[in-house]
């Protein structure tokens, strides 16, 4: 099946056979083991093809857009209707929009500046621009196109006109429903200021996260507190526990009614759990929520005496069966995962038949404070120690603090800021908005703000978030025996001695800070046959990876001891930076904490845009530049006669000649990297007159040009690569930066043909993803991220027809092995 590789049917396969070893189920128990096992690899096989047709209609969806975009264009005018709740951002507002007729397609949109604002259920007649799901392709990064396959996108852009044609119909209930939230977004922007808290409140009541700025995100990440700013399943099981207190309420004030104190409770709890994840727009995470307070409603009224793992299995094949695309999100592995760690720490059969049959002596008050705090601690421990393996395999890193702060933070956040602010909303629901619910609301901010002053400490705090390197196979298998030791073992002793296992390895972990070298596990492994750094710097080998940033540039530069990147790409006014996106996340995967040297170019946005962010994130020792970093830090300059060697491999500035008058791309910093295994030449966007200038000084013996590696010029403009340049350098490969179906036409067809024409390899990172250059006594190793990854049900092929001129991948020279 197209998306399924063979670690997904190990993963499957492991899964049976761990369900198989629990025998919660009596259908598993009485049946025989054979048996058993046979009725788990059929129900292993029909998840797939449920799975698996689902993603196939998707991805006949996808395939079929594609093929429209290739034969209408991508500017096309489109009739429909929006859908979900438009966010609004800095400069533009996003809108889901799913067009009309037998075959509805469903975009995702940017409108800026529009002259009406669109609501959620309006149909419109729109004139787009269009073009396939398209992401950055980096290891540890962001998988966006995932994403939109997932979410059922078939095709992103902008508009660039629109005409509203009808409202919504009174019976369209998601309409109103989003209405309704539009409603409450507005209410709080009007009454609240501007603010990490407003937007915390936002994100908390009606699943809004647009306002919630980069920085504000990245402290919620460094202090493993992501969840707090999502409608968790927390979040839906306390709505369903008040509206439980209610329903006994009602029964308690009118006990001669009809209906039973457990009906009233189970309706009241599921009713209050349904308009909380109906408020957040039945977002994944709410919808999974739902289905377990659903299933946990109806075994209450029934009567039927469930364990946890019987409502925590049916919860999951629900889940599926509802939403087979389930399993593409990260979110719900680590929401079943930490559902599942809690029930095997807090759930004991044998223990619990033995409280109900034996009489206990009621607890004094300590006693009861001590098994509550002691509880909690345990559920955070449970949680902590068994997504760890998740966290480092997904994420890179590490948050070692995160039981303490979530230990704070959660009863804060959950018991009392989420019912003040529901509390809030439903005031103003029922009054219209009175001096009770704008002071309710009030509250709820100030105890945001202090939610966010308390992060901020933290996450301030020195070693908060550890980046970790891949730790071998076998950490992952002693792990998981430790783990099952402590959760199963039936004496004390016994779960002692996993839990001291589990403490040990976690140390393994923390002290594992070295990068992660040539690569790691997975779907992400890149050059793991690569040969490893060696002993001496006589051998010493470098590695370059430059990396995929759209319409920009950042080259990470590695020998032995050090790190140099060359640009950081840009940032954008909505707050979107690819220091956050694409660099910080590169280098969490390959375990890098700070960096010798950042070289910035020029002052243009795509090359030195992110630079802020990445500075305020990431310690950096040197910065060189060609023009002043205002506000940011002091930096030298990166002028022609710079010279320094690391480990053996030589850095040389070779232009501009000084810093004034500024040149704009013809200031950029030009810095040749070798070794006597080979060389590259960094080349930011300087032009012909630039490359002129150079030729001339090699002719004169003042420096030299010649490498194996060249980075493209100006990301192939015309203005740029001129004839004489590329034959002074003599490159033996050739790499481009772009971005897809930029609008600049970049690279241009008679750039690329000049290179070609040489017998010159070409790559773009447009194509190939991140490329890397490995540097070794056996040649220069090329990797491309796009090529080496397994094929991807939700990946289109780069070769698809929609690239620019000179997409098609040229072969390299014998020096130059391709991988």
């Amino acid at each position: 099946m197209p998306g399924v590789t063979a670690r997904d049917w190990l993963a499957a396969l492991v899964l049976a056979v761990v369900l198989l070893l629990l025998r919660r189920y009596r259908w598993v128990h009485y049946s025989g083991g054979l048996f058993g096992i046979v009725v788990l690899l059929v129900a292993l096989l029909l998840g797939f093809g449920w799975a698996g047709q689902a993603m196939w209609h998707q991805r006949q969806a996808l395939e079929a857009e594609h093929r429209v975009i290739l034969e209408k264009g991508r500017e096309q005018s489109v009739q429909g209707r929006i859908t979900g709740l438009p966010r609004w951002r800095a400069d533009a507002v996003r809108v889901e929009f799913v067009t009309a007729g037998p075959s509805p397609r469903r975009y995702l949109l940017n409108w800026y500046s529009p002259d009406l604002l669109p609501q959620s259920g309006e149909q419109w007649q729109l004139q787009v621009k269009l073009k396939p799901p398209h992401g950055y392709a980096n290891p540890g990064g962001f998988d966006y196109p995932r994403w939109l396959f997932r979410h059922g996108f078939v095709a992103t852009g902008w508009v660039q006109s629109g005409k509203r044609l009808a409202t919504p119909e009174p019976w369209n209930i998601p309409a109103r429903v989003n209405q309704l939230r539009a409603g409450v977004r507005q209410w709080i922007q009007n009454s609240l200021p501007a603010g990490a808290p407003r937007a915390l409140l936002l994100a908390l009541s009606i699943g809004d996260r647009s306002e919630l700025s980069p920085q504000d995100r990245a402290v919620f990440q460094a202090t493993g507190t992501a969840h707090l700013i999502a409608i968790s399943g927390l979040h839906v099981g306390l709505a369903a526990g008040l509206g439980a207190l209610l329903g006994w309420l009602v029964f308690w004030l009118w006990p001669r009614q009809q209906w039973p104190r457990p009906i009233m409770q189970a309706l009241f709890g599921w009713l209050f759990a349904f308009l909380y994840a109906a408020l957040a727009g039945f977002s994944v995470a709410t919808v999974r929520a739902l289905v377990v307070v659903s299933v946990t409603a109806v075994a209450w009224v029934a009567r039927r005496r469930l364990s946890p793992w019987d409502i925590w299995g049916v919860a999951l094949v629900l889940v599926l069966l509802l939403d087979p695309m389930a399993v593409l999100d990260t979110g719900f592995w680590l929401s079943f995962t930490a559902v599942a760690m809690l029930i095997a720490a807090f759930f004991r059969p044998d223990r619990t038949s033995r409280l109900l049959s034996e009489k206990q002596e009621s607890p004094g008050r300590w006693r009861k404070a001590g098994a509550v705090l002691g509880g909690l601690v345990q559920a955070q421990l449970a949680i902590f120690l068994g997504l760890l393996p998740v966290m480092v395999l997904v994420f890179h890193q590490l948050h070692w603090l995160a039981p303490v702060v979530n230990f704070v933070l959660i009863p804060l956040v959950s018991v009392t800021l989420v019912p003040v602010l529901g509390l809030a909303m439903v005031v103003h629901a029922v009054t219209g908005g009175t001096a009770v619910d704008e002071t309710l609301l009030r509250l709820a901010h100030e105890l945001a703000q202090y939610v966010i002053t308390a992060l901020q400490v933290v996450s301030r705090w020195p070693g908060m978030t550890h980046a970790v390197a891949h730790p071998p196979v076998l950490w992952f298998g002693l792990w998981a025996v430790a783990l099952v030791v402590w959760f199963f073992a039936r004496k004390q002793r016994s779960r002692w001695v996993g839990l001291l296992g589990m403490t040990g390895l976690l140390g393994a972990l923390l002290w594992q800070g070295q990068p992660a070298e040539y690569g790691g596990m997975g779907e992400d492994r890149l050059l793991a046959d690569s040969s490893v750094v060696p002993d001496n710097t006589d051998n010493a080998p470098f590695r370059v990876s430059v990396m995929d940033v759209g319409q920009g540039l950042s080259v990470l530069v590695e020998t032995r001891h050090h790190r140099l990147l060359y640009d950081t790409g840009a940032a954008f006014a909505s707050g979107f930076n690819l220091a956050d996106a694409v660099l910080l996340p590169f280098f969490r995967y390959r375990g890098v904490s700070s960096l010798d040297a950042l070289v910035l170019s020029h002052r243009d946005n795509d090359h030195a845009g992110a630079a802020a962010g990445l500075l305020a994130q990431l310690p950096v020792a040197t910065v060189y530049t060609t023009f002043p970093l205002t506000g940011l830090r002091p930096t030298q300059p990166c002028v022609r006669g710079l010279k320094w060697q690391w480990d053996g491999v030589n850095f040389e500035v070779l232009s501009p000649y000084n810093l004034y008058p500024y040149l704009g791309n013809n200031s950029s910093c030009v810095l040749r990297i070798g070794h006597r295994l080979g060389h590259v030449l960094l080349t930011g966007d300087v032009e012909s007159p630039v490359e002129y200038r150079l030729t001339q000084a090699q002719l004169r013996g003042e420096l030299a040009l010649d490498s194996e590696v060249l980075l493209v010029p100006h990301h192939g403009s015309a203005t740029s690569s001129s004839e004489d340049f590329i034959e002074a350098v003599g490159p033996e490969l050739a790499i481009n930066a772009s971005g897809y179906l930029n609008a600049f036409g970049h690279p241009k067809a008679a750039v690329v043909a000049r290179y070609r024409h040489r017998g010159i390899a070409w790559l773009d990172s447009r194509d190939s993803g991140l490329i890397e250059l490995n540097f070794t006594p056996k040649g220069i190793q090329v990797s491309e991220y796009r090529r080496v990854r397994p094929a991807r049900v939700w990946r289109l092929s780069p070769e698809a027809g929609l690239s620019s001129p000179g997409h098609t991948r040229s072969s390299a020279r014998k020096t130059v092995q391709s991988r």
